[in-house]
């Protein structure tokens, strides 16, 4: 007997993954009540950005890129607060940290450039044609297979062999 088709939604609904997407909701939407007046506090957090403000139990973490960031929203934090329940999102704390490596890859002026010597690049090159040869070599013929070839074939054509 075939069990009666659900929809995904439904399906998820009653998986365990169901108190994971209730507090992703949560989170997404106190970041949508928030996202103006931070803003205007601090145009480099954008809080929609996944990893930026994550919402458990009745505590609102966010993530600042810069420690200046931060120190602006913590003093923000109580009328925060207000907006929050004005809008009916229950939130009891609002913490705040420094997310680690964020003020360089915030500043779109910063251009990180790293140059290794030719060699280095070459070894790499080799180690991943190695890498693909020995994965086609052990997957057993399917789509992945077919992916690990091209990827050698990608990798033989750039190397020059």
């Amino acid at each position: 007997m075939r069990t009666p088709s659900r929809t995904v939604v439904a399906a998820l609904a009653e998986s365990p993954a169901a108190a994971l997407l209730a507090r992703l909701a949560a989170t997404q939407k106190a970041a949508a009540v928030m996202a103006a007046a931070v803003a205007e506090l601090t145009p480099d957090l954008d809080l929609t950005q996944p990893g930026r403000a994550d919402l458990h139990g009745g505590t609102l973490l966010l993530n600042a890129p810069t420690s200046a960031a931060a120190a602006k929203l913590r003093q923000a934090v109580p009328g925060l607060l207000a907006l929050l329940h004005q809008q009916g999102v229950e939130v009891n704390q609002i913490r705040l940290r420094v997310q680690p490596g964020g003020s360089a890859q915030s500043d779109p002026d910063v251009t990180q450039i790293s140059v290794e010597p030719e060699t280095q690049t070459e070894q790499r090159r080799d180690a991943a044609r190695r890498f693909a040869r020995e994965l086609a070599a052990r997957l057993p013929d399917s789509a992945l297979r077919r992916a690990a070839e091209r990827l050698q074939q990608k990798l033989d054509a750039q190397s020059g062999r």
